[in-house]
């Protein structure tokens, strides 16, 4: 995902933010988004931290609007 993603996503600048996640070891960056961009994903420690087994048991979007 890209930082522009996100912050659509937030409605809000998300660099602070991502920076700090990375820093945590939470996301990782790369490159390979359009034009070059960063790219962030998540790691294995994010997926051990919240014990999932993987991005699929995360809830969607629809999910959290019903709560």
């Amino acid at each position: 995902m890209t930082r522009h993603e996100v912050d659509s996503l937030r409605g809000a600048d998300s660099l602070a933010l991502l920076r700090q996640l990375v820093r945590l070891g939470l996301v990782s960056l790369g490159k390979g988004g359009p034009d070059g961009e960063a790219v962030y994903s998540t790691t294995v420690r994010f997926l051990q931290l919240f014990q999932l087994r993987g991005l699929d048991d995360l809830p969607r979007t629809a999910d959290l609007q019903k709560l």
